[in-house]
């Protein structure tokens, strides 16, 4: 097991090693001008001065708060509605076309909608972040819930289950695999959510902001530190992704 991880690392090294001289080499043959790909050891310093500024660590505090808070409160909210819409059946026949019809749209449109009733800010962003998450949430407990087998809705209803017995012997157990996996496929998008918010609200902090205030300028070496950053923050939210995976969902390649 040692050897594996010890190999997987060398490799990862070795990809991103690749990437850099592949980089190098077409500044180096005049493929690209600078002024689009500058060189990576000034990317590298960028990135470097972004961690000895206070303006970046808000920034970065900013983009974070609306990505954790806004995907904590969308599971919280999606988990909520999803249940009492769909323990009954009339009420989500009523409600399910405007759920697919919200979770159908790209997410990123919903950013200037929800700006112009909240305006701009971190409350803007948190809440662009939890519907996108809810809706999630909602659909797919909603599927789940329709899809229990019939007779265990029999069952419930010749042994005149609570509702509170309903929720922890039959509905729980049934979505709970289904209700990770959403969550697990929510981590990334409530990330990607957070960061065009930055970039399509007027924001006064945000790493968005950083990457549309860099491009403004042709400030390029900021825009791609500032990019850097991000896939920082996609591969932490990849890894909480595997890890929600490998520990909950117990079926997993099996």
């Amino acid at each position: 097991m040692k050897n594996i991880k010890n190999s997987r690392f060398l490799f990862s090294i070795t990809g991103l090693l690749a990437i850099i001289v592949s980089w190098q080499s077409i500044l180096m043959l005049k493929l690209v001008e600078p002024i689009l790909l500058p060189y990576p050891e000034k990317v590298f310093f960028e990135l470097i001065q972004f961690f000895t500024t206070k303006s970046f660590w808000l920034d970065l505090l900013n983009t974070t708060s609306a990505w954790i808070v806004g995907l904590i409160g969308g599971i919280v909210l999606g988990v909520s509605i999803g249940l009492l819409l769909a323990l009954n059946e009339k009420i989500w026949f009523i409600f399910e076309p405007i759920v697919e019809f919200l979770r159908s749209l790209p997410s990123i449109v919903l950013v200037p909608l929800i700006s112009l009733f909240l305006g701009v800010g971190i409350n803007s962003k948190i809440s662009c972040v939890i519907i996108v998450v809810a809706v999630t949430i909602i659909s797919t407990i909603g599927i789940s819930i329709r899809g229990i087998n019939i007779t265990y809705k029999r069952l419930q209803t010749a042994w005149k289950l609570s509702l509170i017995d309903k929720l922890r012997h039959i509905y729980l157990p049934e979505i709970a695999s289904h209700l990770l996996v959403a969550i697990k496929a929510s981590i990334p998008l409530a990330l990607i959510v957070a960061v065009a918010s930055d970039m399509l609200i007027a924001t006064d902090n945000g790493i968005g902001k950083i990457i549309t205030d860099s491009m403004a300028v042709f400030d390029t070496k900021k825009m791609y530190a500032a990019i850097i950053v991000v896939g920082f923050l996609g591969y932490i939210s990849a890894k909480l992704s595997t890890f929600i995976e490998n520990s909950f969902i117990h079926w997993k390649g099996k």
